[in-house]
Formats: structure tokens, C-alpha cells, sequence
């Protein structure tokens, strides 16, 4: 059997694919801690509302510019835009709030549950990567 030499671009290749998942998957479990975080009673928002207000403002000018520069309708770039800015504002205030939860010494969880929750993590951030992403 003919011995394959594994070359420096399969081993970059091997540490990009785990870098890029680990990042994820970390990103994934303050976004996961931030709902926990907002969904909690009584938890008020962290963040003033002029400040999401500012991220919401800023990310639909820079979306809808971006798909009106792809061809897409008026109509279209604004709703996307929209649309985008929305999903950007809450990836923004779910991880600031996840970041505060971890922070405040509110994040009592067993060490089983976060590597358990930590492993779903990475195998989702590897799926998704692979069908959209392809980084």
C-alpha cells in the first residue's frame, strides 16, 4: 500500500476547520446565555434602548445600501435590510447580555451541562459551516 504524506495545506486546513468551529461554538453559547439571561423574570435590558436603536439604525443603512448594490429592488432592499438589521440587533444584544450573565456569577451551571452544551455547539457550528459558510 502506497504511504500518502499528509502536506502543510491539509494540516492548515485541519486548524482552520477546528478555529473556525471552537469560535462558534463560543459564540453560539453567549448567544445561548444571553437568552437565558433576557428570558429570565424580572431581568431588565442591560443595554439602553438608544444604543440598540444606534446598532439597529447602523446595520440597516449598511444592509440596505449592499443589496440595493447587488440589484436587488428598492422594495427588497429595504425589507432585507430590515430584516437584517433586526437579526443583527439581536445577535448584538444576546451576546453582550451573555456576556454580562457569565459575568454576574448568575451562570450556576454544572460543568457537565456547559460541555455537553459546549459539544452540541461545535458539531452545529461544523454543520453550518459546511452547508452555508464553507469557510
Amino acid at each position: 500500500m502506497p504511504r500518502t504524506r499528509v502536506t502543510r495545506d491539509t494540516w492548515t486546513a485541519l486548524a482552520r476547520a477546528f478555529l473556525i468551529a471552537v469560535l462558534m461554538a463560543l459564540v453560539m453559547m453567549l448567544m445561548a446565555f444571553g437568552f437565558v439571561y433576557l428570558l429570565n423574570p424580572g431581568a431588565s435590558l442591560p443595554i439602553s434602548a438608544a444604543v440598540m436603536l444606534l446598532a439597529f439604525a447602523l446595520a440597516f443603512i449598511a444592509a440596505a445600501v449592499l443589496l440595493q448594490r447587488t440589484g436587488a429592488g428598492q422594495t427588497t432592499a429595504i425589507i432585507g435590510g430590515a430584516a437584517i438589521a433586526m437579526g443583527f440587533t439581536i445577535f448584538v444584544v444576546t451576546l453582550c447580555t451573555g456576556v454580562l450573565y457569565l459575568q454576574s456569577g448568575a451562570a450556576a451551571v454544572e460543568t457537565d451541562t456547559m460541555v455537553g452544551g459546549f459539544a452540541i455547539a461545535l458539531v452545529a457550528s461544523v454543520i453550518i459551516n459546511q452547508l452555508t459558510l464553507k469557510l
